[in-house]
Order: C-alpha cells, then structure tokens, then sequence
C-alpha cells in the first residue's frame, strides 16, 4: 500500500525543486501537509497534482529544457 504522506525531500525531489521551496509551498497552502514534531510531511496527492500542474506550464517546459541543454 502506498504511502498517504512524504518527506519534504522526497517531495522535492519528484517536483524538481529545493527542499525549502516545498516548505515555502506549504506555507503558502499549495501544498497539504502535517507539522509533527520531526518536521513536515507532504500529502502525497497534493504533490503528485502539483507536479502535473507544472508540467502543463509552458514556462517550466521552457525552464528545463533550458537546464537540460546547459547541463550537458
């Protein structure tokens, strides 16, 4: 069975940004989460709608296509 929640990290990682970027997002309420006292963990869903939302952004397509052809 999967998991409902996820580290920060591990959210990070599946949307492609920094660690304190998923906490800003979770902040700012576009991310669901629960505070416990070992720090934060992400609803699954929550990051699995919002990395679908990006890829549907023309300026994310742009962004890493650019960091794809500069990482080369």
């Amino acid at each position: 069975m999967q998991q409902e929640y996820m580290t920060t990290g591990e959210a990070a990682l599946i949307l492609g940004i920094s660690g304190p970027r998923v906490r800003q997002l979770c902040d700012d309420g576009r991310l669901e989460h629960l505070d416990t006292p070992l720090g934060r963990l992400v609803r699954r869903e929550s990051v699995l709608r919002l990395a679908a939302e990006r890829q549907r952004d023309p300026a994310v397509q742009r962004w890493e296509r650019r960091k794809r052809r500069f990482s080369r």
